[in-house]
């Protein structure tokens, strides 16, 4: 028996819409050979002017330092990132985008863009607004509640 989507809860909704875009955000990505995570990666640091510590990178994407690490590994060996012990904290690696790393990440950011518009080309200003109000509050519901 199938369920009419309209009756779908909201966690099925976003479910099935996330995993839609990741399949055609990979599919635009692929030419590049880079996923969508990593192409969050470079996005962060072309954001900012200096390079990133790992740990603060890690943060910013939401995800664990195991995970940032093979991330890191597979973007340069891609040559679109490099890392280096910061001279502050040698402890500490700082990650940095490469000229080429620059170049896949304005071109693909730019795909990522329109495929974004794509998705809210029938809202209107005030709704997309809202809508980004809405999911925003429920991840952060969601990241309230872990290990409750």
């Amino acid at each position: 028996m199938r369920h009419k989507l309209e009756d779908a809860p909201v966690s099925v909704l976003i479910k099935l819409l996330a995993e839609k875009e990741e399949r055609e955000i990979n599919r635009i990505l692929q030419k590049d050979c880079i996923t969508v995570m990593q192409v969050r990666l470079l996005v962060s640091l072309a954001q900012r002017e200096e390079p990133l510590p790992e740990r603060a990178l890690g943060e910013c994407l939401h995800v664990s330092q195991p995970a940032l690490v093979g991330l890191i590994r597979r973007l340069e060996g891609k040559g679109l990132v490099r890392t280096y012990p910061s001279p502050d904290d040698r402890r500490s690696r700082l990650v940095q985008l490469t000229e080429k790393g620059q170049k896949v990440c304005e071109e693909n950011h730019r795909a990522m863009e329109q495929y974004n518009e794509q998705l809210t080309r029938n809202f209107s200003e005030e709704e997309k607004k809202t809508l980004q109000d809405y999911l925003l509050r429920m991840f952060q519901n969601m990241n309230s509640t872990k290990g409750e």
